[in-house]
């Protein structure tokens, strides 16, 4: 919105301060109400190397978690450099860099933390399940040793 600076002819300084202070408040809401011009769209251009990269990257990641010695294999840079190959090769047939559905890409990314968290989890249950075999062990052992307990009598 534009500010109406014109004010009534006798109108102190005072209120023409007031005036244009309730006039940025108006600007403001509509701003907040409507959001702010529109800049001029920026142009960005996509790196086909990167985009054929994620696919040795998703491949690399879910492969990692069971093989971590892999993970200099599967490096950022070396994705990079067999992106762009692919993208040559690509160009010269005509392929696009879309070749996974997204759902398959959301599939491989969400591995990534569903399948260290499962074996964190069962790592966590064998963990106390161990601890508490030991604990049983232990226990009659403990009452064997006691005068007057369960396994002897004094």
């Amino acid at each position: 919105m534009e500010q109406n600076n014109t004010a009534p002819a006798g109108e102190s300084d005072g209120f023409k301060a007031i005036r244009n202070m309730g006039q940025e408040v108006d600007d403001a809401a509509h701003q907040t109400l409507h959001g702010a011009p529109a800049a001029a769209a920026a142009v960005v251009m996509a790196d086909p190397a990167a985009n054929w990269a994620v696919i040795p990257q998703m491949v690399g990641s879910m492969l990692c978690m069971a093989l971590p010695e892999l993970t200099a294999v599967y490096s950022p840079e070396n994705c990079l450099a067999w992106g762009t190959e692919m993208a040559r090769l690509a160009a010269k047939r005509g392929w696009e860099t879309d070749g996974l559905p997204p759902e398959v890409s959301v599939l491989v990314v969400s591995a990534v933390f569903v399948v260290p968290t499962t074996f964190a989890i069962k790592g966590r249950a064998d963990q106390r399940k161990r601890m508490r075999e030991a604990q049983a062990a232990q226990q009659p052992q403990q009452n064997a040793e006691e005068p007057n307990g369960t396994g002897t009598s004094a």
